[in-house]
């Protein structure tokens, strides 16, 4: 078949993509830098995949960055040196709410962050290029590059270990689901970030989440060959110590 190339993300790995169920027409990108693309599928150019020549490049409409979780790493040591390694870095997962107003960021290095799509953007001055960020990764998004502050924080796991943990809205949208490397299924009350749930889930480290979209029932998988379903009750009743219930099908 014909291969197609709409994004040239100039050696970024991504890991993450989706689709505004809002509009049908943007879609969030995350990969392996702290900043987190949103493009719009009507101004994407496609060029055909061929030996020896680049793609067409593709401006995101917004470019968000929010790198203060990885930056207190940084600054504390946690790694050998700065962006020395760009596993360490970047976005393992990203979702929207239902309604598109709400956009989830998993990661690397740091937490999960809920940022409002409906709040006013400020372009940066000069790009989103500082010396807090990879330079490289912000030069190549031109000028298309904003600062939205995240209105919410996940916390509580680790997200290190691999490079495609997923983050999931959960009951309705009243919580936020996602897998850490301690091998459990975490759920958070999306509007407080409160930690409702910890659930063991897999013997090393959870990846993949997803939510029924009526039921309270969630999927999770990891490095066991097995899938999980969860019944997880009402999200937003926390549980204590224990986390007794959620247990799986």
């Amino acid at each position: 078949p014909e291969h197609r190339i709409a994004i040239d993300a100039s050696g970024v790995g991504l890991t993450g993509i989706e689709l505004n169920p809002r509009d049908g027409v943007s879609f969030a990108v995350g990969g392996s830098d702290p900043y987190l693309r949103i493009y719009d599928v009507r101004t994407l150019s496609f060029s055909r995949e061929a030996l020896g020549t680049s793609a067409s490049g593709a401006t995101p409409v917004v470019s968000l960055h929010s790198a203060k979780p990885m930056m207190a790493r940084r600054d504390r040591g946690e790694w050998g040196s700065t962006w020395a390694r760009s596993a360490d870095i970047g976005i393992s997962g990203v979702t929207w709410r239902s309604d598109g107003r709400r956009l989830l960021a998993n990661y690397r290095g740091g937490d999960i962050l809920m940022f409002d799509m409906d709040q006013s953007m400020e372009s940066c001055a000069g790009g989103c290029a500082s010396e807090d960020l990879p330079q490289e990764s912000a030069r190549a998004l031109g000028n298309g590059c904003v600062q939205l502050n995240s209105v919410q924080r996940y916390e509580g796991r680790d997200n290190e270990q691999t490079c495609a943990k997923e983050v999931r809205f959960l009951c309705g949208g009243s919580a936020v689901g996602s897998g850490g490397d301690c091998g459990n299924l975490f759920i958070w009350e999306a509007s407080s970030g409160r930690l409702l749930r910890k659930l063991p889930a897999d013997r090393c480290v959870v990846n993949c989440v997803a939510s029924h979209p009526v039921l309270p029932v969630v999927v999770s998988s990891g490095i066991d060959s097995e899938i999980k379903v969860w019944d997880v009750g009402d999200c937003r009743v926390p549980l204590g110590d224990g986390c007794k219930r959620g247990v799986p099908e």
